[in-house]
């Protein structure tokens, strides 16, 4: 199965056969599950799944760090903010709700 790269809300209304309900559960199950926040449904950009398995490889490695550029430098070094792991499980759920499946 290929990875998919970028979910929007109508992808989830046509996999959920056009049950909007279902389809809102899948995005709110998938911005839970990929950090993303509160993300409204009618948001066009749709949410970057390519990322998170990036992200999720990077973890596993043990080298996902994300920069903070908003926080200037401390001792002139750039100051690092390290966020909640993804982990491949957890690509593989969001995979599988875009694709269809019921959102658990």
């Amino acid at each position: 199965m290929s990875q998919i790269a970028n979910v929007n809300f109508e992808i989830l209304l046509k996999m959920h056969n056009g049950d909007v309900s279902r389809a809102r559960q899948a995005w709110d199950k998938i911005c839970s599950l990929g950090q993303y926040g509160d993300v409204p449904p009618h948001y066009q950009g749709g949410l970057d799944v390519k990322g998170l398995h990036i992200a999720a490889e990077e973890t596993q490695q043990g080298s996902y760090r994300r920069l903070n550029p908003l926080f200037g430098k401390v001792l002139g070094q750039p100051e690092i903010l390290t966020t909640a792991p993804i982990g491949s499980d957890d690509v593989k759920r969001i995979e599988d709700i875009a694709s269809g499946d019921k959102p658990k």
